[in-house]
């Protein structure tokens, strides 16, 4: 855990041994996660409140074994840089949240999210590209802000 991490308060964290938390990544107030499986947040993004990120799960057994006998499984949960988790957001295991994407408040997460676009809903779809930072070519200045927009890059015109 970086040392610039915050985390807020009523944070459970099972399994801090699985959590990995980059420079200036944020986990606001009463946040669960289920780190067994690894949780990676990386630098500069963050949970709100309220989130859960499950990296645990059952395998669907017979009624006879679903509760005490059913075998668990975990996968990893990765968040990357610059991604912002709106609140109360669920995040299901074997997930990774692109860079600079946003999940909208309340949504549930059960498969990749793209880099720099925004999802939401339950279960969370692809809602619209956003915007980059200022991107430059080898050959001098920043050439303005540019979006993404299904899946290209694409020149702010105006």
């Amino acid at each position: 855990i970086d040392p610039t991490a915050w985390i807020g308060h009523g944070v459970y964290i099972a399994s801090a041994q699985g959590l990995k938390l980059g420079r200036g990544s944020v986990v606001a107030n009463g946040c669960y996660l289920d780190s067994v499986g690894s949780i990676t947040i990386e630098d500069d993004a963050g949970c709100g409140p309220r989130c859960i990120l499950l990296t645990g799960s059952h395998e669907i057994e017979p009624s006879s074994a679903r509760v005490n006998k059913s075998k668990s499984i975990h996968a990893p949960i990765v968040v990357r840089a610059g991604t912002w988790i709106q609140a109360g957001v669920i995040v299901t295991q074997g997930t990774e949240l692109g860079p600079g994407s946003v999940v909208l408040v309340g949504s549930i997460v059960t498969k990749d999210v793209k880099p720099n676009c925004m999802y939401g809903g339950s279960p969370a779809r692809r809602i619209r590209g956003l915007p980059l930072d200022e991107v430059s070519d080898s050959s001098g200045p920043a050439l303005g802000p540019s979006w993404e927009v299904d899946g290209h890059d694409v020149q702010r015109t105006d």
